[in-house]
């Protein structure tokens, strides 16, 4: 239960906290990919549009797995959920094309992933050292 006189519960904290991890992730990501969009003239608009859209759904399915914890039905059907609307998104033509995604070449991607992954390790050291404080 919430009381606005004791303060917020222990659940509405980790609420924000995974958002606030969420926040971070997009604001870092993003402001990385497009850093090296710009300096690299081989991305097209669409293709780092699309690449910032992966390295997001990259780190919010690894939050959504951080805090799926204990896990329970549910649980695994949210995430499963989450990880085949991901795929969807940038495998079906007509659901990528309609949010104007375009496959990254193959150096490319393999930035993107990169990049997805380290953002998963900060956001991964982030949640341990919250839950350690």
């Amino acid at each position: 239960m919430h009381n606005i006189e004791t303060g917020l519960t222990s659940q509405q904290v980790k609420d924000r906290i995974a958002l606030g991890e969420v926040n971070v992730a997009s604001l870092g990501s993003s402001r990385s990919l497009g850093t090296i969009a710009r300096a690299d003239n081989a991305w097209t608009g669409d293709q780092a549009h699309t690449a910032t859209m992966i390295v997001l759904s990259i780190a919010s399915l690894w939050v959504l797995a951080l805090h799926s914890t204990p896990v329970t039905a549910p649980r695994i059907a949210i995430f499963t959920g989450m990880l085949a609307l991901c795929a969807a998104l940038f495998n079906v033509p007509w659901v990528g094309g309609f949010f104007g995604f375009v496959p990254p070449a193959t150096s490319q991607l393999l930035l993107v992933l990169a990049i997805g992954f380290a953002v998963n390790a900060c956001v991964s050291v982030a949640s341990k050292l919250l839950k350690t404080s």
